[in-house]
């Protein structure tokens, strides 16, 4: 919980989400965000699955984060076992 408060402060602070820490951002070639809007991760070179959650898309590494990794329970229902397919215009 407390990583969780010092990103968003730091976020608040910056005007910007940034949930790399410095050495990792440096590490992975300067990126701010793990997972978001990529395909594979930069940690492990895992696929990266994404689904909605109340109108909002939620990302996750398959590798780094995989399913039954929390004790939420209603966070593992809502998420798929296979990522939804992109509607076509």
């Amino acid at each position: 919980w407390s990583h969780t408060v010092a990103l968003l402060k730091r976020g608040f602070e910056c005007g910007s989400i940034i949930t790399v820490d410095a050495a990792d951002a440096k590490k992975y070639g300067g990126i701010r965000r793990y997972v978001y809007n990529k395909s594979t991760c930069p940690a492990c070179g895992g696929r990266v699955v994404q689904w909605e959650i109340q109108a909002r898309t939620a990302y996750a590494c398959q590798t780094c984060q995989p399913r039954g990794a929390t004790d939420d329970d209603d966070a593992l229902e809502r998420a798929p076992k296979t990522p939804p397919k992109k509607k076509k215009p």
